[in-house]
């Protein structure tokens, strides 16, 4: 617990005792930046927040989680997301649903305006998603104009009434580069975790199968 700018620990009385730089606590012990602390088989390490060491620990963290380019989770963070909801839903009785994303014709923008125009269109689509996303959504980039949304605790109608909402968003802002106006837009694939799946696979196959419908059938929807 914090008081004032200091940091304090004590062990309640644990079986296996609480440990800090290998010893064990006594009373209450005021910590201090890069002091590490043993509880059970875990092994923990106290940043102040403001030390180099604990900068640097915090961009391993953002490296492992987020994407450098749009800021979303990456494909790895979000999977593993993914995975947990779906070991929920074989548990529990609850409602999951996942939209997969795809931006129409993004070879063409890399082709026709250059790599850099790309970026930007990435970064477009990132903002919108990132901006329209409900606090029971994870959104992710899967990986080059891929994207995805994990919906927790929404039934496959509101999911793909929120894709719509999305894919409105996207064909509506203005996409420019040097002056260069250019329309874009993105293809959608929404399914509903459902009696039968048993892993993360069934459902983002499911989804995939939607998006390469939609994308058969004309893009942008």
């Amino acid at each position: 617990w914090r008081e004032g700018e200091s940091y304090y620990i004590e062990d309640l009385g644990s079986t296996n005792k609480t440990y800090v730089n290998g010893q064990p606590i006594v009373g209450r012990v005021l910590l201090h930046d890069g002091d590490q602390i043993g509880v059970g088989n875990s092994a923990l390490k106290f940043f102040t927040g403001t030390s180099t060491e604990a900068r640097y620990h915090q961009e391993l963290i953002n490296l492992a989680t987020f994407d450098s380019l749009t800021g979303l989770y990456n494909r790895r963070h979000f999977m593993t997301l993914l995975e947990e909801e779906c070991g929920r839903a074989r548990r529990e009785p609850v409602a999951l649903s996942v939209i997969m994303i795809d931006i129409d014709f993004f070879k063409k923008v890399n082709d026709e305006m250059g790599h850099v125009a790309g970026d930007q269109a990435l970064k477009l689509v990132s903002k919108v998603l990132g901006e329209l996303a409900g606090p029971m959504m994870a959104v992710g980039r899967l990986g080059g104009e891929e994207f995805a949304v994990l919906c927790r605790n929404t039934s496959l109608a509101d999911a793909a009434a929120h894709a719509e909402v999305l894919r409105q968003a996207i064909a509506s802002r203005e996409f420019r580069y040097e002056g260069t106006l250019r329309p874009l837009s993105s293809s959608f694939g929404v399914a509903a975790w459902q009696p039968g799946f048993d892993a993360i696979t069934d459902l983002v196959k499911a989804a995939d199968e939607q998006l390469y419908r939609a994308k058969g059938s004309g893009r942008n929807r």
